[in-house]
Parts: structure tokens; C-alpha cells; sequence
């Protein structure tokens, strides 16, 4: 069963109802979002691959 359609439709619904209510109503019509530089989540995100890799790899027993 293809429930694609469903999942689009319920994330369409829930963005529509949070920027046009619950945006408004629990921030304020003036607040903008503030870009964010993605360096810093990049290089956690990056490092914590190489440790999960590494530990897969020594796990395996093929780096004996």
C-alpha cells in the first residue's frame, strides 16, 4: 500500500497550520528566522561518522 500521497498531504496540513497559526500566535508576527552557519553541526556530524565507523570497523574484526 503507497501511502506517499497521505504523508505529503498530513506535512503540507502541519506546515500550513504552524506559519499561518502557530507562528503568529506564539512568536509574534514580527519575528524572522535568523540564518545560522552549518560549520559547527557539519564537523560534530562528520566527526561523530568517522567514531561510529571506526567502532564498526574494529568491531568486525577486520582491522586486526
Amino acid at each position: 500500500m503507497n501511502n506517499v500521497g497521505i504523508t505529503f498531504g498530513f506535512s503540507g496540513l502541519g506546515g500550513y497550520m504552524i506559519c499561518r497559526y502557530f507562528w503568529p500566535k506564539c512568536l509574534g508576527k514580527d519575528v524572522k528566522y535568523a540564518k545560522k552557519s552549518v560549520l559547527i553541526p557539519a564537523i560534530v556530524g562528520i566527526a561523530l561518522i568517522a567514531i561510529a565507523v571506526v567502532v564498526i570497523i574494529y568491531a568486525s574484526g577486520k582491522l586486526d
